[in-house]
Parts: structure tokens; sequence; C-alpha cells
């Protein structure tokens, strides 16, 4: 099996997602661990790619924004409520994020 190298700037956001995940006592790492960690990184080609997609110059204002969605949306599901739907129909959470379009989700 050929092995696919991470780059230095890759490896730190998988264990900043492993640290946000213990953070939230998860047992998993999450896409939504690994938006987080993006978030968390000052510059990078992943802040950098949500800041474009936010319209947003500051990361800071980015990962408040996502943060807000994340918590709104995990709320409303544990909480049995309706939750906000994307076009799949499924809710939108940290689990499912991968499906989601941020700059719908985050207006």
């Amino acid at each position: 099996a050929l092995e696919t190298p991470f780059t230095t700037e890759s490896k730190h956001v998988l264990e900043d997602a492993v640290e946000c995940a213990r953070e939230q006592g998860s047992p998993t790492v999450s896409t939504g661990h690994l938006l987080q960690a993006i978030l968390r990184e000052d510059s990078g080609k992943g802040i950098e790619l949500v800041k474009r997609v936010l319209d947003s110059d500051s990361a800071a204002d980015c990962s408040e924004k996502v943060i807000a969605a994340l918590t709104r949306e995990e709320s409303a599901e544990q909480s049995g409520g309706a939750a906000q739907k994307q076009d799949s129909g499924r809710p939108v959470n940290a689990s499912n994020l991968e499906d989601v379009k941020l700059e719908e989700t985050l207006k």
C-alpha cells in the first residue's frame, strides 16, 4: 500500500482535531472537530479557504460564525427540535458536516 505523506500543517490540524474531540468528551474525531481545528489555525490553506467561502477577512469572525452554527444545530438536534435542513434533507451537525454548504448554513 502506498503511504500518502501529510504536510506539517495537516499533521498539526489532525492532532488539534483529536484535542478538540477530547475537550468535548467525544470518543471519536468527527469532521466538526477537524473544522474546529482548522479554525484554530492563525494561518494556512484551511483557514484561508474558510475565510474565502464566508467572504471574511477575519479568522476570528469565521470561527465565531462556524462555532455558533455548529452549536445551534447540535442543540436543535439534541432537544428534538427541527434542525436546519440542507439539500439532502438531513439535519446539519458535526457528524455530517461534509454535506454542509457553509455559506448557506451560516447566513
